[in-house]
Order: C-alpha cells, then sequence, then structure tokens
C-alpha cells in the first residue's frame, strides 16, 4: 500500500494552530464579559461587533491551521483566514469610531475603514496569488486609515494610548 504524501504544499504550523484555538476560546470569554460590562446599548452593540470579529477570526485561523488538509481546503481556509483580518481591524476600529469619535466624522471614519476592509476581502477571496504585495500594503493601508480620525481625539488622551499600544 503507498501513501501519497503532496510535497508541493508546504506543512502548515500547528503550533499556531493550537494557540488560536486557546485564542477563540479566550475571545468567547472576552466577547461574554465585553456585552456584560457594556454600560449603554451603543457599548453593547459594538463590543458585539469587535468580539465576533475577534472570535471569527480565531476560529477561522485554527480551523484553517489544524483541520484543512486537502490542497482545495486549503486554498479556501487561506483565503478565509487572511480575509478575517480585514474583519478583526474594521472590527477593532468600530467601538472607538462609534464611542470616541465626534459626529459626523465618526461616520466617515467607520465607513471608510469598513470599505477598505470589504476591499480587501475581495482581493483575498479573488486575487490572493496575484497580488500578494497588494494584499499586505492593504493591511496596512486599512489599519491606519483609522488614523486619520487622531485629531478629533486629542481632548481623550486614555482613548489616544489605548489606540497606539494597540495599533504599533
Amino acid at each position: 500500500m503507498a501513501v501519497y504524501v503532496d510535497t508541493s504544499i508546504p506543512p502548515k504550523p500547528i503550533l499556531r494552530g493550537r494557540l488560536h484555538q486557546v485564542a477563540f476560546l479566550a475571545s468567547v470569554a472576552g466577547l461574554i464579559w465585553l456585552v456584560h460590562e457594556a454600560p449603554t446599548p451603543r457599548a453593547r452593540t459594538v463590543a458585539w461587533v469587535y468580539g465576533l470579529a475577534s472570535v471569527l477570526l480565531y476560529l477561522t485561523s485554527s480551523s484553517y491551521h489544524v483541520f484543512a488538509r486537502s490542497p482545495r481546503a486549503r486554498r479556501i481556509m487561506q483565503r478565509a483566514d487572511h480575509s478575517m483580518i480585514f474583519v478583526l481591524i474594521a472590527g477593532t476600529f468600530t467601538p472607538i469610531a462609534v464611542l470616541a469619535v465626534p459626529h459626523p466624522w465618526k461616520w466617515v471614519a467607520l465607513a471608510t475603514v469598513w470599505a477598505g476592509a470589504i476591499g480587501g476581502i475581495v482581493l483575498k477571496c479573488l486575487a490572493m496569488d496575484r497580488y500578494p504585495r497588494l494584499g499586505a500594503a492593504m493591511y496596512i493601508v486599512v489599519g491606519w486609515a483609522g488614523a486619520v480620525i487622531a485629531p478629533t481625539l486629542w481632548h481623550r488622551p486614555g482613548t489616544l494610548a489605548l489606540i497606539a499600544v494597540g495599533g504599533v
């Protein structure tokens, strides 16, 4: 009996998948805690957005690294894994925009970051292999797109400190 091993596909880092399984469980607990502790309906809503983005990122990543075995499954899951990074970027920015940025800039900033995230997801799903550098650049651009609202937050040094620590 012969066993076929596809050597054209590099091995996946299984430890990363296991760590992301732990992060998935921690993010579920974090989601529950954030929603429970949110003081207002608006804060609960953005806690759900951020928490679900985190949960889905780690669920997708751990599934990709641990369970995707066939070349087809790996291609599909890799696209989903890379796309979820854009979801987490936008999901992380959402609470800041909604709760800390003054009107009307919050909606402009929120729409810009989510539009960039959707563009990145489309790129990753349709042309990930054709434009790998563009995909990497888009992570940076979408991640830093929220920086344009920094001047509106000068009166909130605590928020700026959290953004600096979380984004660097």
